[in-house]
């Protein structure tokens, strides 16, 4: 009756209507779980700088890889030329091994780690054994005169790179495999192959001062 709208219009006004029906276009979009990033992520503390790096090893793996062989590979010459030469040390040595690393090492490793993981899989001791023999039998006796040729070739030296194979290949393949068996070894079995780069980079610390001081004989 009269009564009754009048009470609805002092509590919802004269102009109130209803709400409309909701349509198959008005319901909320159904609920979707973000996915979890692919590392570990802290924003502040001790581990975001390390985070960040992962990060970026992600987005760009090829530019943070080199990056990441350019200063362990820098790194490398300055401790050679801090024991060997303390008190003559080459700004343009180290800035040539620093570049060789960027543009020759780091890319490298990318593009062979990642065929070696997608051809022998997994983390069993045959996988990590048929891995570890591919990289050292096969790769490291190729890549290692490769790589002394370009250092040669960057400081002015290609035509010492024959007598470098004849005189001191042999004793650096030994040297190689002594270094880096075992700690390809740890490499393969235990770190994730996004970070198989990043180990190998720690591994040349030791390995880029000999061969350092090798090429620079």
């Amino acid at each position: 009756g009269p009564s009754v709208v009048a009470f609805r219009e002092a509590r919802e006004g004269p102009d109130s209507q209803p709400p409309p029906p909701r349509g198959p276009s008005s319901r909320p979009p159904p609920f979707r779980a973000r996915s979890p990033p692919a590392f570990p992520v802290a924003r502040s503390g001790r581990f975001a700088m390390w985070s960040a790096y992962l990060r970026a090893l992600e987005r760009r793996p090829i530019l943070v890889k080199s990056v990441t062989s350019m200063v362990v590979g820098g790194a490398g010459d300055l401790i050679c030329q801090g024991l060997s030469e303390p008190s003559e040390r080459s700004v343009g040595r180290f800035v040539n091994y620093s570049l060789v690393n960027l543009v020759v090492v780091g890319p490298t490793m990318h593009y062979w780690y990642g065929w070696l993981n997608a051809t022998v899989p997994g983390v069993t001791t045959s996988a990590v054994v048929k891995r570890l023999a591919l990289d050292q039998l096969v790769f490291a006796p190729t890549f290692v005169p490769a790589f002394v040729l370009v250092l040669f070739a960057v400081n002015g030296r290609s035509e010492e790179w024959l007598a470098f194979m004849k005189r001191d290949y042999a004793q650096t393949i030994v040297v190689n495999w002594a270094i880096w068996v075992p700690g390809q070894w740890l490499n393969f079995r235990y770190a994730p192959p996004t970070l198989h780069v990043l180990v190998s980079n720690v591994i040349a610390m030791a390995w880029n001062v000999y061969l350092s001081a090798t090429a620079s004989k």
